[in-house]
Formats: structure tokens, C-alpha cells, sequence
């Protein structure tokens, strides 16, 4: 044999082995279970969903409805702004098209100052496009039985309704594997979790972008996680977190959530609020979590808005599983994470010194601290020097450790024309065009702790501090992603209540702001910068090291709850008399 064909032989005799080694190395690319279990109830949704794709327009409701809402959906449906997407623009195949909500208006659908509407006078009618991944959202008018406005989210996954939580249930009950997983078949109503959004890596959840839910099932000390495609009607796969048993069961025998009255409350309207200099207002969303407004300090504009947009909660680096979660109103928000009660304010104290006051809300799964139950807050803190900070935290107790927490938190700052920067270890530098940046080991902040600078005007603005575990709260770090993106007047980029934004399981900075930057970053400079912040908390049960945790034990016959909250969020620190320039 020649040398040539020496080096040709053993260098394809090296090609295969390394290629045949990689591949058993790395995760399989299909499903765990490709088969579909048909049972009654899915056959006759999946019989509903074809016999509406020859309908006109296409698009499937199986909500129940009072006459109101059915008077909003008629007039939706009419609309061919809303009803753009449901066909195919070139070939006008029918795309599949579902009703996922029709509710009453509240606070936070439109901008106060451009809405005609209130919870009387109009409705909302929500719609997702399975084939396109397309939630679309009406504004009607029912008094004037009119279109007010039209939204469409692409990339954005609408909330789950009941009869599809129900559907996910019935899936996972039926299936094989989780059958043997389980060594029984599990009843449907002993899922948790059941209309949460989930993603699962290297399944069509991830790759196609399907809209997937994930009944997880309870065990002493673990959770299966069912992961169920709803556009496939199957179960992609199937994954165990360890969980820690606890040492007392709570027995839940009040209502806890009082819906109603915290919906007449908070979601109807919004409140006002004037205490110690501060004057601002507040709502409940119907996603996106208390969303605060206008915001003044002694008559000096201090924050136009700010709210959480998301929660996506991770449990695993290699097989990208999880939540996204959404905290709302109760009655508006199948998959929320309801508020367990009316807000509060607390005082903000050191050694015994007033610094200011906090306006505090808590959202609650009903049986939280049991596992696969989840607790989250806002925290929006006002203190007496003009500074503020708007902060979020999880008390777990979640699924599993370790967990990752993200929460998606949107902020505007006064001002139109802005100016943004950056520390770079010596000086300010200006950030010219939309970017994103993570907050880790090699980040350099200022002598004072500050990582931006917003100017609204020559010598005025505000510095943004992150959390480093300087803020005498158990806060550990934020570990933030930071995106800054330009305010778009053609783009609904958070304005407004918005559709889950992003996936729950990324470990990079692909969190759902990003969209608003890609494929081409806008200039900043002349323009109001939006700033969206993304902290990344890891959970821990571990005893004496408890964080993003929450558990019970029982103490003198008494079960006693414990919170371990972790605590984010950055602290605006204005500068320059008013910073608003108005």
C-alpha cells in the first residue's frame, strides 16, 4: 500500500471511530416517547380543532362564555386586523387557531392616557396561532360594539386556558411512560403544574417552539416531570428533580386567595399613593405582576414604569427543563401565580434609623411551602434621600434544587432623550446602540458600586446599581443580564401586559428581551432607553445554606412555615436635580 493511501485509510479509520464515539457521547435528538395514546377526550378536541380549520375565519373557541364575551369574540372575529394571521398569506391555508381568553379590560391592557375603556365598557379577546406561534389580542369596545386596538406577539406564548390544563393532565394520565416511571398509572387530578409553560431541549417544545405544559406528579422525594406537547397531543419526555421531604404538612383548610376582592381592588383600576415625599401610582396586571407608574419625589420625576414580566425557573443545564411562570390577577390568568392577599407597606429600617418605606406584594401558589408550589414578590423600595430600587425575590419552594431562578423585570426611566453608559474600570463609556451585558466576575463598577449611567440632559440622570450583596437583605448577587433597548412606537415591547416573553430554561442571555434587539441593534442615543433586567438565582435547600426556599416543621406540636427569600433588583440613584429635565 502507497503512502497516500495508507494516510487516506487510517485517516477515515479515525474519522469513523471519532465520529461513532461522539455520537454515543452525546444526548439522543428524539423524544423519549414518540408514541400517542389516544383516548376519548383528546380525540374529540383534536376532532374540534380540524372541523375549525374549514370554519370562517378558522379559529376554534371552547371557553365558556357569558353574553358579554360572546359579544366581544363576535365582533373580534369580524375584524380582519385581528384575524390577519389565522390563514397563510400566500397559499390561505388555514393555520390553527384557538380562543385562549375572553375577559373583562382592566388596568395595564392599554396606556391610561390612550384608553377609551374601562372594565365596564370593554372586553379582550386573546387568540394563539399554533402554526405560527402568533398570540394576538383585541380590545373591544362592547358599548360601541367596536375594534379599540389590535396586538400580535410573534415568538410570544399566550396563557394556558382551563380546558387545556385539563387536556395536559388527561395526556400524562394516559401515558405509557409515565406509567413506568411511576410503576402505576396516576390519577389526573394529582398533577401540580398542569397549565405552567415548560420547555424540555432537543424535543419539538425547543426546536419547533410548540407550546408545552408540564403536569409534574408529587412524590416523597421527588417530582416527575411530565413534559406534554399540546400542538402533538403527547408526551416528548419525561424528567425527575429530588425534592426535600418535609418535616410537617400544613393542612389547607381557609381560602386562602380572595379573588374577588383582590380583583376589585387591583385589577379593576389603579391606586394612588402619597407618603413620605413619594407620590405614584400602581395596578395588578393580568401577567406582568404589579406594574407601578409615575413615580415623583418631591414634585421630580423618579420612574415612569416598572413591573415583572416573567418568572422562568430552570432545573437542569443539560436538559433545559423548567417553568415560566406569570404572577396577575387571579381571575384573568390560568397559569399565574395568584396574589395571596391585598399589597402591604413596610418600613425600610438599619440599626433602628427609618431609610423609607417598601410597597410589598406577595404571590402565592396555594399550597406553597409544599413542593412544586412557588412564591414570588415585588418589592418596590422608596427612600427618603430620592432613591429607589425595584426589586423582586422567590421563596421557592419550586421542584427541585438546584433550581435557577430568572426573573424578566421591565424599567423606564423619565426623560426622552436619553444617554446611556457604561463602567469600564476607569470611566464612562457610551453604550451607542441596543446591547445586552452580563453581570459576572469580570464586570467593573464604578468607586460608588455603579455598573450604568442613564443621562436625561447635561449633568442629570440617574445611576443603576446592581445587587452584589450589598444591600443588607441575604441577597446574594443578582448576576444579571442587563439589555437596554430603544422605545419603539411601531413595536409592542412591554408597554402593555405582554404574553410570556421568553423561555424558561436558556442558561445564556436568550431570555425573551433579546427579541427586541435582534437580528440588528437600533441606535440608543436620542431616544427614551428601555432598560430590562434579568437577575440568575440558584436555589438551595441545603440546611443552614437555605435560599430561594421556603419549608415547614413542626415545633412544640405548631407547624411552623420558614422563608429564605432571595432578594434582586438595582437601586436608582439620581443625580443632577430633577433627572426628568421637564
Amino acid at each position: 500500500m502507497s503512502r497516500k493511501l495508507a494516510f487516506i485509510f487510517t485517516f477515515a479509520l479515525f474519522a469513523i471511530v471519532y465520529l461513532a464515539q461522539a455520537q454515543a457521547q452525546s444526548p439522543a435528538a428524539v423524544p423519549e416517547d414518540d408514541s400517542r395514546v389516544e383516548f376519548p377526550e383528546l380525540l374529540d378536541y383534536e376532532a374540534k380543532v380540524q372541523a375549525s380549520l374549514k370554519a370562517e375565519p378558522p379559529v376554534l373557541n371552547l371557553l365558556p362564555l357569558t353574553q358579554a364575551d360572546q359579544q366581544a369574540l363576535a365582533v373580534a372575529l369580524k375584524s380582519p386586523q385581528f384575524t390577519s394571521h389565522t390563514r397563510d398569506a400566500q397559499s390561505k391555508r388555514s393555520n390553527r387557531n384557538e380562543i385562549f381568553a375572553v375577559r373583562p379590560f382592566k388596568a395595564g391592557d392599554l396606556p391610561a392616557e390612550n384608553s377609551p375603556c374601562s372594565s365596564d365598557t370593554c372586553h379582550v379577546v386573546e387568540m394563539y396561532n399554533f402554526t405560527q406561534h402568533i398570540t394576538s389580542v383585541a380590545i373591544i369596545d362592547n358599548k360601541a360594539a367596536n375594534l379599540v386596538a389590535v396586538r400580535h406577539f410573534e415568538t410570544f406564548q399566550a396563557e394556558i386556558p382551563e380546558h387545556l390544563r385539563v387536556l395536559a393532565t388527561k395526556i400524562a394520565h394516559n401515558s405509557a411512560l409515565v406509567k413506568k416511571q411511576l410503576g402505576k398509572v396516576p390519577g389526573a387530578q394529582e398533577f401540580v403544574m398542569a397549565g405552567t409553560k415548560t420547555a424540555l431541549n432537543r424535543t419539538r417544545c425547543e426546536r419547533a417552539k410548540h407550546i408545552c405544559v408540564a403536569p409534574t406528579f408529587v412524590l416523597t422525594d421527588r417530582a416527575l416531570w411530565t413534559v406534554v406537547d399540546l400542538e402533538e397531543g403527547r408526551v416528548v419526555g419525561t424528567r425527575f428533580t429530588d425534592i426535600r421531604p418535609e418535616g410537617a404538612q400544613l393542612v389547607f383548610t381557609e381560602q386562602k386567595i380572595q379573588d374577588e376582592s383582590i380583583t376589585a381592588e387591583l385589577c379593576r383600576g389603579s391606586k394612588a399613593v402619597e407618603r413620605d415625599g413619594w407620590a405614584f401610582t400602581y395596578h395588578l396586571t393580568s401577567s406582568d405582576g404589579i406594574e407601578l407608574q409615575n413615580a415623583k419625589f418631591k414634585g421630580q420625576d423618579r420612574l415612569l414604569s416598572s413591573k415583572n414580566v416573567d418568572w422562568h425557573v430552570s432545573y437542569s443545564d443539560k436538559d433545559g427543563f423548567g417553568y415560566s411562570d406569570a404572577i396577575g390577577c387571579p381571575l384573568f390568568s390560568a397559569a399565574a401565580v395568584v396574589p395571596a392577599k391585598l399589597p402591604k407597606f413596610k418600613e425600610l429600617k438599619s440599626a433602628d434609623q427609618y431609610l423609607g418605606f417598601e410597597l410589598h406584594q406577595d404571590f402565592i401558589s396555594k399550597q406553597w411551602p409544599l413542593p412544586c408550589n412557588y412564591y414570588y414578590e415585588q418589592r418596590f423600595q422608596f427612600f427618603k434621600d430620592g432613591t429607589f430600587r425595584v426589586a423582586v425575590a422567590s421563596v421557592g419552594r419550586g421542584c427541585g434544587e438546584p433550581g435557577i431562578y430568572r426573573p424578566v423585570i421591565r424599567v423606564v426611566l423619565p426623560g426622552t432623550q436619553h444617554k446611556v453608559y457604561s463602567w469600564d474600570g476607569k470611566a464612562w463609556q457610551p453604550i451607542l446602540k441596543e446591547a445586552w451585558f452580563e453581570q459576572n466576575a469580570d464586570t467593573k463598577y464604578s468607586p460608588e458600586g455603579y455598573q450604568f449611567k442613564l443621562e436625561t440632559g447635561p449633568a442629570r440622570g440617574f445611576y443603576i446599581e446592581p445587587a452584589r450583596g450589598q444591600f443588607n437583605d441575604k441577597g446574594r448577587g443578582d448576576n444579571a443580564f442587563t439589555y437596554w433597548v430603544r422605545e419603539s412606537a411601531n413595536r409592542d415591547e412591554g408597554l402593555n401586559d405582554l404574553p410570556t416573553i421568553g423561555p424558561c430554561c436558556n442558561n445564556d442571555f436568550h431570555q425573551g428581551p433579546e427579541k427586541f434587539i435582534e437580528p440588528k441593534p437600533e441606535a440608543l442615543t436620542g431616544t427614551r432607553a428601555v432598560l430590562w433586567y434579568v437577575p440568575q438565582l440558584t436555589n438551595s435547600g441545603k440546611p443552614g445554606d437555605e435560599y430561594c426556599w421556603g419549608s415547614t416543621d413542626l415545633v412544640d406540636g405548631q407547624v411552623v412555615k420558614y422563608e429564605f427569600p432571595c432578594i434582586a433588583g438595582p437601586k436608582f440613584i439620581p443625580f443632577g436635580g430633577n433627572p426628568s429635565g421637564e
